[in-house]
């Protein structure tokens, strides 16, 4: 709510989603039901800073984070498969002096 009046207020068409409000080095998000800054504990003349996100810009932010993740879910399961495959060659090492 408090962003998309954000948004109306600069003109833009894009909606909401690209403008990130950020007081006291937090952002501030319309998603908990706080339909006024005093909830928020921002107090009269404070200042909020208003930042528009670039849509192309905020995609690829997204599409970074998901390949990483995926990168990240990827060698986790390859180190799993790594470790196993030590300890069954392990446990499967014949012994000296047998043929």
């Amino acid at each position: 709510m408090l962003r998309e009046e954000v948004a109306k207020i600069l003109g833009h068409d894009e909606g909401p989603e690209i403008i990130y409000l950020i007081w006291a080095g937090k952002l501030l998000k319309d998603g908990d039901r706080i339909e006024k800054l005093s909830q928020l504990s921002v107090r009269n003349n404070a200042k909020i800073l208003a930042s528009r996100v670039n849509v192309d810009e905020d995609k690829f932010v997204k599409e970074e984070s998901l390949a990483k993740e995926e990168r990240s879910t990827s060698l986790s399961r390859l180190k799993v498969a790594a470790t196993s495959l030590s300890e069954s060659k392990k446990t499967k090492r014949p012994r000296k002096g047998a043929s």
